[in-house]
This record gives structure tokens, sequence and C-alpha cells, in this order.
């Protein structure tokens, strides 16, 4: 178990509620690393499984970076963030995507992205994140991700109650990161009337110019965005990463308002299901399941990015959950035919992830 403030940038630890100090479950099994999401000959080539390419593995995504976070990652100057600070350097160098509201996702690569991310998701060079650091497999700016890449997990130890709160958490992350943002912009003093025009550029999906094709930058435009600030982007960074860095709980508070309420509440419902499952007293095989017999007897269950391998004799009993009758007289029923004693914790496993879902 661990804080979940492990799990994010520590720059919120100085503002952000108590809650996240509450300790969550490590999530071993999203092993970034030696990423669990690619082929291990775990199942039959012909399973319909999409596994992730080691060169690429879920960093095929480019992430919003908060203002606040690329100034965080600009004045690091530890060793460890050389590589990010270059790359960043360089995107605001070459303007694109480069906004007051922090670095974005280019218009281009958003258009490829919402046409290709189904089946390129894990699998695309064209779509591999630009921090991602392909020689060693790893993320440059880690420290400093967002509310995405701090809570994208392909497997949690709670199944799919473990994704829900994730989730959750993630919904209530971006909706800090919006707030702080425009915190920001109002402190640094960028024009009032365009960030409630745009809160958000490149948020939504538009038609493409010439330039965002190009991936040209138009210099009025660029120039109208950043007023008296183009040209000192990093400056401007640094300065809404030290006002966020100054911030306490009282006046993050004030920020956030009753926003901040409403998402602990489901945080917290969240937590509670994740980590305190109540097993439903009938329960049947979830249809969606794909079942793979592997060759030494045992059985692959699979759901979404969900894959446990079970004995064959386990597998006989999942077969008998057919939602008829409760749970324990059905592993009564499985120990005298089949004589095989089932734990709780199996039918609870089983149940996070969906394998087996409450009967009707």
């Amino acid at each position: 178990m661990k804080p979940i403030i492990d799990e994010l940038p520590r720059l919120y630890a100085n503002f952000l509620p108590d809650f996240v100090k509450t300790k969550i479950p490590v999530e071993e099994l999203a092993t970034c690393n030696d990423c669990a999401m690619c082929q291990k000959n775990a199942l039959p080539k012909t399973a319909s499984i999409t596994h992730f390419l080691p060169e690429t593995k879920c960093c095929t995504y480019h992430p919003m970076l908060p203002n606040y976070l690329v100034g965080a990652l600009l004045a690091d100057e530890s060793p460890e963030m050389n590589e990010g600070r270059k790359r960043i350097k360089e995107k605001i160098k070459n303007k694109t995507g480069i906004i007051p509201q922090g670095i974005a996702m280019p218009k281009k690569y958003k258009a490829l992205y919402s046409m290709a991310s189904e089946k390129g998701f894990g699998r695309s060079y064209s779509l591999l994140c630009p921090y991602y650091e392909k020689a060693g497999g790893s993320c440059t700016i880690w420290k400093f991700r967002n509310a995405v890449c701090s809570t994208w997990f392909c497997k949690t130890v709670a199944g799919e109650d473990g994704k829900i709160f994730w989730k959750k958490l993630q919904g209530y992350l971006a909706d800090v990161e919006i707030h702080l943002i425009n915190y920001c912009l109002v402190s640094a003093g960028i024009n009032a009337d365009a960030i409630i025009k745009d809160p958000l550029p490149f948020a939504s999906q538009e038609s493409l110019t010439a330039e965002d094709i190009d991936e040209r930058i138009n210099e009025e435009e660029y120039q109208n965005l950043w007023g008296e600030w183009a040209g000192k982007e990093e400056e401007f960074y640094i300065k809404t990463f030290e006002l966020v860095a100054n911030l306490d709980k009282k006046w993050f508070e004030k920020i956030m308002g009753i926003n901040q309420q409403i998402h602990l509440k489901k945080m917290e419902d969240a937590y509670l299901k994740m980590t305190r499952p109540i097993l439903p007293g009938k329960l049947k095989r979830n249809n969606k399941t794909g079942v793979f017999k592997m060759p030494d007897g045992s059985y692959n269950i699979a759901l979404g990015m969900a894959i446990y391998n079970i004995p064959g004799f386990a597998y006989q009993i999942f077969e008998m959950f057919d939602g008829t009758i409760l749970n324990k007289d059905l592993l009564k029923k499985a120990k005298k035919e089949k004589g095989v004693a089932i734990k709780e914790d199996f039918l609870l496993t089983f149940y996070q992830n969906r394998f087996l879902i409450e009967a009707d």
C-alpha cells in the first residue's frame, strides 16, 4: 500500500486535500518497465487480444501539459530532467502547440489520434509521445506528467473497480489542471476575455488549416495569443509554476470552489468500492469474457486488458456460474461434485475484473 500522492507530481503535495494521503494498493500488474500488454506467448497468436508493441507500449499519446507543470520542468535543474528540458525547449522554439495554457497536442496530431487511436493505441509509431525515450523505453518528463499519464493503468489489482477509481481521480486532476491554468493566466495578465472565450484551445476537434497540416505557425495569431509574453514563453511558464508552488490549501480550495467537494465525494465512493468490494449473492459468467485453452490444460480468461491464467479445475468451477443459485451453494456443490474447494478471494478477483457479474 502507498499514498495516492506518490502517483502524482510532488508539486501537488503542498495543497491537495488530505484524501491524497489515503493509501491504495500498489498497481503491481501494470509493469511499465516490462510491459504487461506486450505479446509474451501468454495467449495463442489467434487470440482476439490486441497487444502493444515493445517499442511503443502505452505511450502512443501526446499529453496536454499545463503551463505550471511546463514551468516546473524548466525550473528543475536536476540532471535526470536534462532530456525532458531539451525536448520542451525545442517545442517552445518551434511554437507548435505552444499556448499560454501550456503545451498542447498539435491539431494535426489530434486529428490523427481521433481517427487512429482505437486500432493504433499501443501499436502505432506515428502516435508515439514526443517525450518518450525510445532507447530506454521511459518518459523524459515523468516527474511532471499530467492527469492522464498519472492515472492511466492498463491493468489494476482491483480490476474494473480499480479502473473506475483511477478514472474518478483523473477527472478530479483534470479539473484541478483547468482551474490552476486559469488562475495562472489571470495572475500573469493574460486577456480575461480570451480565457473565457476559449479556456483550453485545441481541446475540440476542428477543421485543419494549411498551417495546421504543415505544422507552421501563423505569426500574427501567435502574437495576439501571447501578447506581451511573446518571445518570453519560458519565462512565462516558470512564472506560472512559481504561482502554483506558492499556493496553500486554503487558497487552493478557494480556486477550486464547490467542484472539489463534488469530486471528493465521487473519489471516496470509488475508493470504498475498490478497497472494500461487496460480493453479490449470485454471480454469472460475463458472456463478453474471452476463454482460451492453453497447451498445458490451463485456461486464459480475458476481458479488455485483463488476462488471468487459471488451472483447468478452476475453469470447471468458473463454468458453473450461471446465476441460478447462490454463490455459497454453488461452492458447496463444486466441492461435493468436483472435489474442489474454491475460496471467496477467487470469486472476488473474478468479480472485480467482471469475468463474473451480478446475476439478475
